[in-house]
């Protein structure tokens, strides 16, 4: 097609303003939840020695939430250039982009090739993260189940697949029929995940105030708690540690890029999508985890400790052999606190969570099923996953994503911390190789334009790029070299980002170049509505 000028706005006849657009970005990923879901594999990050990384939780968040906002910018400024780019997203911009630089024919040339690239990046990172959610869930269910029952015995792994499967088949039915819930739903998640993040906070917070209870019979500080104070927790104490931290960490933060995705449900897309994208990464990451991590990690406590065979763990260890130490660790805090309670508190925690996790997963099979058929539709990717049903959505797609996604969440949930590091790893292998792309596309897009703004299109996008690369270069080496469970973990990583690839390329390369089709006229994601 060709593209229209940059920055000349879309008719789309959509209904999202900045509220509604920023809402379904955040909807990828609810604020609070997943401290929850990642809490524990973070916790059990180490080196080769066995010296944990997981006091460097805090300081590898601020890193990868730098890592994500020299990105953001790059998806906002392309945004804004090219509003018309409805469900492709970054697939359309360096479609675009490299057709409309005036670098010349050789760059121009490339565009095909970092077109596909984003293509398979995309797919390893939206194809595998509602598995990676999807273990989450399960093994979330498993850990209710297992209070309720009030059962100290390990919850039986054979399970866990019933659950990954109701889990995929609820997800893929809602995207079938088309719903994504309705902004109103959405606010409601994301209020609920707020309050419950400030209330938890506070709770953590006021338990570490508490320290003062053993000073009176003779216990140091640091006898009591993981970390020696408060402001300890913001502290790096390695940088290997802060590298790894952070290439987990990114996984809290992604969901500003679906945001790039929503054109064609805007009213304003060239001006209110690039100020969604800035706010939802601005509030999930500036306000709700750097305040909970924060909160969490200062409340992990020397005392809370629980027998492994015939070890003690204590502190941080037991977050790690914990299936939810963060409900664990609310159990014991409230009880501390107000004297029961606890595990009430928990359960209620616990459900909020349950949906959060249900709606990001929702967003991002639908965004997923959305790109491959956008693709499809430009024969970047086999026919069968741009058929349409009679309800407007891509049916086959969906069906294949959900057998997908329940493949990925069995071995993701019954692995246990080593394999549920693995799928995060190898959904974070393919967002960092996308966010890459995005930079080096917005980078060739801008290049000699009038009113060229050379800080947010230029300087920002070669930080996006350096960053990036070293995140994928940290996972690559450090998870390598560490030895033990996180080696085991990254090579798994690495044979699913291989798969991704070795199945896509041949595809491709038996294919002839293409162009984007009218993504606007033959892709339109039945989003949310609202405000």
């Amino acid at each position: 097609m060709d593209a229209q000028k940059p920055g000349e706005a879309a008719a789309t006849g959509g209904v999202l303003g900045v509220v509604g657009i920023t809402i379904n970005a955040m909807a990828l990923i609810a604020p609070g939840a997943f401290l929850w879901v990642t809490f524990g594999v973070q916790a059990a990050c180490s080196s080769s020695d066995g010296t944990s990384y997981a006091k460097d939780m805090w300081p590898g968040i601020v890193l990868a939430l730098i890592v994500a906002f020299s990105t953001a910018f790059p998806y906002a400024e392309l945004a804004r250039r090219y509003p018309e780019a409805d469900c492709g997203g970054a697939y359309y911009f360096a479609e675009a982009g490299f057709k409309q630089t005036k670098l010349g024919a050789g760059i121009s040339a490339w565009g095909r090739k970092t077109k596909l690239f984003i293509g398979w990046s995309s797919h390893l990172f939206y194809w595998v993260y509602p598995g990676v959610m999807t273990a989450f869930q399960a093994t979330l269910i498993g850990y209710i189940i297992q209070q309720l029952g009030d059962s100290t015995d390990d919850f039986p792994i054979a399970v866990y697949p019933v659950f990954c499967a109701l889990m995929a088949a609820g997800v893929g039915y809602f995207c079938y029929i088309g719903v994504t819930g309705s902004t109103a739903v959405a606010i409601l998640i994301n209020v609920v995940q707020l309050s419950m993040l400030v209330i938890l906070s506070a709770f953590f917070f006021h338990f570490r105030s508490t320290w003062d209870d053993y000073k009176d019979i003779g216990m140091a500080e640091k006898d009591v708690w993981e970390y020696e104070s408060v402001g300890d927790v913001l502290l790096p104490k390695s940088f290997v540690g802060v590298l790894f931290q952070a290439s987990i960490a990114i996984l809290i933060l992604v969901g500003f890029d679906s945001a790039t995705s929503l054109s064609g449900d805007a009213v304003n897309p060239a001006r209110d999508i690039p100020k969604g994208v800035i706010a939802s990464i601005t509030i999930q990451g500036c306000f709700a985890y750097l305040l909970e991590y924060w909160a969490a990690n200062a409340a992990v406590s020397k005392l809370w400790a629980v027998k492994d065979g015939d070890k003690i763990l204590t502190g941080m260890d037991t977050a790690a052999a914990s299936s939810a130490p963060i409900g664990d660790l609310s159990i014991v805090v409230v009880n501390e606190l107000f004297g029961s309670g606890g595990k009430a508190f928990m359960i209620i925690l616990a459900l909020s969570v349950a949906m959060a996790v249900f709606g990001s997963t929702l967003a991002a099979m639908n965004t997923a099923v959305r790109f491959s058929q956008s693709m499809a539709q430009d024969n970047e990717f086999p026919a069968i996953f741009g058929k349409l049903s009679a309800k407007g959505t891509p049916h086959y797609g969906i069906a294949i994503c959900v057998i997908w996604t329940f493949l990925v969440g069995s071995v993701g949930s019954m692995g246990g911390t080593m394999t549920l590091t693995a799928v995060t790893l190898a959904s974070n292998v393919g967002t960092f190789f996308l966010y890459g792309a995005v930079c080096v596309t917005t980078i060739v897009a801008f290049r000699n334009t009038d009113g060229e703004k050379i800080f947010l299109q230029l300087v920002i996008p070669i930080v996006g790029l350096f960053l990036n690369a070293l995140m994928v270069s940290s996972i690559f080496g450090i998870g390598l070299t560490s030895g033990g469970d996180t080696t085991v973990a990254t090579i798994i990583a690495l044979c699913l980002a291989s798969v991704w690839a070795a199945i896509a390329i041949p595809y491709w390369v038996m294919n002839p170049p293409t162009e984007v089709k009218e993504i606007g006229s033959t892709s339109v994601v039945p989003t949310t509505v609202g405000a």
